[in-house]
């Protein structure tokens, strides 16, 4: 599967696992991919919660969750990206807040 990455082999490099998280998140961005499945297997959840935790502070990521029934349950993470909606949904919530605080600040 093209959007997926598998940390199967890193549960004891974190380091290395973290990186690869960071390059296919990049590689998604470029691609304009706007989700993926980030494949770190069940064992102790250590893996997963560090993968998961790092993905929270990512700056081009919207969100992530466990994987569920059908996606490796919680053997993956699935990852959302931030996408051009995103930011501009986020840039038109900042514009109607401005716009109404100078209406107030103009009556």
């Amino acid at each position: 599967m093209l959007n997926q990455l598998d940390l199967h082999k890193y549960f004891r490099d974190v380091k290395t696992a973290l990186k690869l998280v960071d390059a296919f998140i990049e590689d998604l961005k470029a691609r304009g991919v706007s989700s993926g499945r980030i494949v770190h297997g069940k064992g102790t959840g250590n893996l997963r919660r560090t993968v998961q935790s790092h993905l929270e502070k990512h700056p081009l990521v919207a969100g992530c969750v466990t994987g569920y029934r059908g996606t490796g349950d919680h053997g993956a993470t699935i990852v959302h990206l931030v996408t051009d909606q995103t930011e501009d949904h986020e840039l038109d919530a900042h514009l109607k807040e401005a716009a109404e605080f100078m209406a107030e600040y103009e009556e």
